[in-house]
């Protein structure tokens, strides 16, 4: 969650003018860039509201997830071994299929499976 908070603050800090495009006659235009800008940023706040609210729904169901350490080192987090093809993000909670080596939404690499 940290770092997703981290990439959201270092994204809302640019100065979005350098994402828009201005003509000679002082117009600009919301182009590409801007769109991209602003799509990553509406990506970045999804994915931090869902770890969040994941975070806060644990703590209300006095949480419930919660594994000794040891048995948390035995495990391959994230991963399901291929059972179902999918892996699930250990930063904002997506699943994903396991062919692909990052997170759809936040870009955090797969984990790797231990033996």
């Amino acid at each position: 969650m940290e770092r997703s908070l981290e990439a959201l603050t270092k994204r809302n800090e640019e100065n979005w003018l350098s994402y828009v495009d201005f003509y000679p006659d002082g117009t600009m235009e919301l182009g590409t860039k801007f769109n991209c800008y602003k799509q990553e940023i509406v990506n970045l706040r999804s994915v931090l509201e869902k770890h969040f609210d994941k975070n806060m729904k644990d703590i209300r169901d006095g949480l419930p997830d919660v594994i000794e350490d040891e048995i948390i080192d035995d495990l391959d987090y994230g991963f399901d071994g291929g059972v179902r093809g999918q892996w699930t993000c250990r930063i904002c909670q997506v699943v994903n299929d396991k062919d692909k080596t990052n997170c759809t939404t936040c870009q955090t690499p797969k984990p790797k499976l231990r033996v």
